[in-house]
């Protein structure tokens, strides 16, 4: 998201890359960067700098049982937002295929899970509880096709986040 031949823009700014997120939903600008990975010719792995995709990086962990749990909080809780199928709205962006491709492919698991308990629901962010907020993210990674394993995702966990874009 927003990379040029020298890096991250937002790096090169020295805005953090989660307060620009934030800032194209909360501008309406998600919509149109929607469609940015389709009519730049994505890559493989979206979102993902050059060098990061010929190498091999760690996966999230996440179990099943998160996930699971982590989609009956998400239709509770988010989905009014993001729409059940993840598929965003008027009044959240997607949380999946190409654009959480572009928005957060590359990034650690660990930043993702800060900005979603930081700054969501809008509502009332930080209003969940950390597990509640943890199965959440499992639940959105199991829904791009990030295999579960056997080690419970936590606050703080590794692994980076990658997404094979679909066609």
């Amino acid at each position: 998201m927003l990379r040029g031949s020298g890096g991250d823009i937002s790096t090169s700014l020295g805005i953090h890359p989660s307060l620009i997120r934030f800032s194209m939903f909360a501008f309406g600008l998600h919509k149109i960067t929607a469609l940015a990975p389709v009519l730049l010719g994505a890559a493989a792995v979206a979102g993902m700098p050059a060098s990061a995709s010929s190498q091999q990086v760690p996966l999230p962990q996440y179990t099943v049982a998160q996930a699971d749990a982590g989609e009956e909080i998400f239709q509770q809780v988010c989905a009014s937002c993001h729409e059940p199928d993840l598929t965003g709205g008027d009044q959240g962006p997607p949380l999946s295929d190409a654009y959480f491709a572009s928005s957060w492919g590359g990034y650690p698991v660990a930043e993702f899970l800060s900005f979603v308990r930081d700054e969501m629901p809008l509502t009332g962010p930080g209003s969940l509880s950390d597990d509640a907020y943890v199965e959440v993210i499992s639940y959105i990674l199991s829904f791009n096709g990030i295999p579960a394993g056997g080690a419970p995702l936590a606050m703080g966990a590794s692994g980076v986040i990658t997404i094979v874009a679909k066609d």
